[in-house]
């Protein structure tokens, strides 16, 4: 799909990124986010052996959300989409401001909290199922 936009005196076309690219894009920068987290948490993991997977999770997820604001902001891609191409512009095709940037992670996270307690949560519920089917 394609539009066209009027900026910096010129009229340009703006190319939405296909599926698969974006899908390479989010899996390098995975692969970044976890190096980067493995080194923060091999030396926790020895320090603290009772560490809380749930503080890991939180920390997981904050590094993401920084991560994304920052070079969504500061670049307009990723180092993921910047390997495959892809920059994220506004509607009107100038980069994103800082509040519109941050808003789009939210909205990111958010989905995948519903997403992952959806997921969570059906999988409880056929465990719960599955033993009321071996108890009754």
């Amino acid at each position: 799909m394609k539009n066209s936009y009027e900026g910096y005196g010129e009229e340009k076309e703006i190319k939405y990124a296909s599926l698969g690219d974006r899908a390479i894009a989010v899996f390098i920068d995975s692969l970044i986010i976890g190096a980067i987290l493995l080194c923060i948490f091999i030396p926790l993991e020895f320090s603290f052996p009772s560490f809380s997977e749930d503080i890991e999770l939180m920390i997981e997820g904050f590094a993401a959300f920084v991560y994304f604001t920052f070079f969504e902001y500061r670049r307009g891609q990723t180092l993921g989409k910047e390997w495959v191409g892809i920059k994220v512009i506004s509607e009107e095709g100038n980069d994103l401001t800082l509040n519109s940037v941050i808003i789009r992670n939210i909205f990111r996270f958010s989905g995948l909290l519903v997403l992952f307690s959806i997921l969570w949560g059906s999988f409880c519920g056929f465990i719960w199922l599955l033993i009321a089917m071996i108890l009754i």
